[in-house]
């Protein structure tokens, strides 16, 4: 084969592909629709023949990936704006048509950040899976598990769990659970089987009963006779 027609052959399928085969692309959130579908605007150009640098056409309809399985009823879901970056795929078919790598023919995963915000370098620092919303986190680690609400947060590990709001907290261990908070105020009936050991007063409004005994009315015999009762 003529080496100048090879060149001319390769060139012209080289041209082709670079034109019309696409695989991905940084891309912009537009539009969105029920936060299933978007239209979205790829971060590339064209050069015209003329050397003019056109921008790649916006993209309507396009399907949000999402992390789902069981037909949609398990899943993790996050919310897409407008302005957001992503990344746009482009597939064979779709649609009910046979397009393959058209441009017309993309699917948009989201999750593509101007740069790095502290949760995602923390998640790197820490070696951590962290879900984050504007108050709120949940951090899994190799050791833990923490969710964190603003001034609250819960920390499981295999031998505790730690709940912490303010000056009061909780810590469950496989032998005791510990409470520190500055009033305990509890509702309802309460039974207690086990020892009780106080440090400090007890004022009791209503009656107590010791052994079956009232001890508000009760009296017992004394050496001039029967006492009177609790005063």
């Amino acid at each position: 084969m003529d080496q100048d027609f090879h060149d001319a052959v390769v060139s012209i399928i080289d041209q082709y592909m670079r034109d019309n085969i696409h695989t991905s692309a940084p891309a912009k959130v537009g539009n969105v629709s029920e936060n299933f579908t978007a239209e979205l605007t790829p971060d590339l150009k064209v050069t015209t023949d003329d050397d003019r640098e056109v921008p790649y056409p916006k993209i309507s309809g396009t399907a949000i990936l999402m992390p789902t399985g069981a037909g949609g009823t398990i899943g993790f879901a996050f919310p897409v704006h407008s302005g957001d970056g992503c990344v746009a795929i482009f597939g064979e078919g779709g649609s009910g048509t046979d397009l393959k790598w058209d441009l017309s023919n993309a699917t948009l995963l989201p999750g593509l950040p101007a740069s790095s915000s502290e949760q995602v370098k923390r998640a790197g620092s820490e070696d951590a899976a962290v879900v984050f919303a504007p108050t709120a986190t949940i951090t899994v680690k190799k050791d833990c598990i923490e969710l964190k609400k603003q001034d609250t947060t819960i920390t499981l590990k295999d031998s505790s769990v730690f709940v912490q709001r303010g000056g009061s907290n909780i810590e469950v261990t496989d032998g005791s659970t510990k409470i520190t908070t500055p009033l305990l105020d509890v509702t309802g009936n309460t039974e207690i089987k086990g020892n009780i050991q106080v440090q400090g007063n007890v004022n009791i409004s209503g009656t107590l009963v010791l052994g079956g005994i009232v001890m508000n009315t009760h009296t017992h015999a004394g050496v001039h006779g029967k006492t009177g009762g609790p005063q």
